[in-house]
């Protein structure tokens, strides 16, 4: 959990020694941790970090990424010329 820092550092040290222990290549030890906070699964982009610097939006579910559209959007006008140049 966020700002469990005995919680977090059982988590590491349990995980490297479960991978010190593997003997096998793609071996998987499951270690018996959960995340027991399923709020997030009510609001599934609500960790937009667009939405908490931006502020909640219109959208459902704070969903701030910008449209769809055919037409390429590039950063910066050099990158729209690399992009369409025909040399190389």
């Amino acid at each position: 959990m966020p700002q469990d820092a005995d919680g977090q550092r059982s988590i590491v040290l349990d995980g490297l020694e479960a991978g010190a222990a593997i003997t096998t290549s793609g071996t998987i030890t499951p270690l018996n941790y959960r995340f027991v906070d399923d709020g997030w699964k009510a609001d599934p982009l609500g960790w937009s970090r667009k939405r908490q610097s931006a502020g909640t939006t219109a959208t459902p579910s704070g969903d701030t990424r910008s449209t769809r559209s055919e037409k390429p959007i590039y950063q910066t006008p050099d990158d729209e010329a690399a992009a369409t140049s025909t040399d190389g």
